[in-house]
């Protein structure tokens, strides 16, 4: 299976080939035809905060601001790049990429509906869906779903930003996992279950439109330590209810420990081997 590989703002192709290559390295003796292309974003931007004591410039974006118009101009780039080079048949992706392949798959399913989307299987890894995408898809925004995206917002860059667990890792050998993103009392978001449920942190899906969901298989990969850890869950309930959500334990990063990326590679054998089996609904499958 080919994949394409689209990374988080303010990184590169070539960190997010570095965040994926233990689970990669793994899945080599799993599945060995596998591929994955990692490309960079259009725009230079100023660096996540996080990966900044770890990898130098430079760094990019999908797109600047936030409007809709602007995530809309990156679909359009995406699919100029997947005519261009695909097929791909799966999409790897990490934080913003997941917001621009979520939201791709979204219009996709609303304009071209009759149409097999260009994947057969999504890897979300502490994925989101951008709330101007979907009010723009009709769905509406409760004043708490806004809270809940601004408030997580503001507690990751307060995580991100925050280099002092490096400091007590390299004085004290404790975790950067325990230091880094344990919640903070008073602040964090209490998270819910995993469970399904018809609200979703604010996002009343009674009342979502019937063609907003994601039909292709789907892997979510996310921390609940990660203050983003509802955006997840978001995009999970936008998605087929076979779709997988994994759990990790730790933060808004992707872990590299053994026995994680073992248990990571093992998610992408199930999905690909879904991926190859699934049949779109209309038109009779994949070409």
């Amino acid at each position: 299976m080919r994949f394409l590989c689209l990374h988080g703002r303010g990184t590169s192709a070539h960190i997010f080939k570095s965040q994926t290559a233990s689970f990669r390295l793994k899945l080599e003796s799993l599945a060995p035809d596998t591929t994955f292309e990692f490309i960079d974003a259009p725009f230079e931007s100023d660096p996540a905060p996080d990966v900044v004591p770890f990898y130098s410039a430079p760094y990019y974006t999908f797109w600047q601001g936030s409007s809709v118009p602007a995530i809309k101009a990156a679909l359009e780039r995406l699919q100029a790049k997947l005519d261009r080079d695909g097929p791909y048949n799966g999409v790897l992706c990490f934080s913003q990429g997941c917001s621009l392949v979520a939201s791709y798959l979204l219009y996709h399913e609303r304009t071209r509906p009759n149409t097999p989307p260009p994947f057969r299987l999504a890897v979300f890894i502490c994925g989101g869906v951008p709330l101007p995408v979907l009010e723009d898809l009709g769905l509406p925004i409760s004043s708490e779903a806004q809270q809940w995206d601004d408030e997580t917002r503001r507690l990751l860059l307060s995580k991100t930003t925050d280099h002092s667990w490096l400091k007590r890792k390299n004085g004290t050998g404790l975790g950067a996992a325990t230091d880094r993103w344990a919640p903070v009392p008073g602040t964090c978001p209490v998270i819910r279950g995993l469970e399904r449920q018809t609200s979703i942190f604010g996002l009343d899906l009674t009342v979502k439109p019937a063609d907003m969901r994601i039909r292709i298989p789907t892997i979510h990969i996310c921390g609940s330590k990660d203050p983003r850890f509802p955006a997840a869950v978001q995009l999970h309930a936008l998605c087929e209810e076979e779709a997988p959500l994994w759990d990790h334990g730790g933060g808004h990063d992707i872990p590299r420990g053994k026995e994680t990326s073992q248990r990571i590679a093992e998610l992408l054998v199930k999905g690909m081997s879904r991926g190859e089996e699934w049949v779109h609904p209309a038109v009779g499958g994949l070409a």
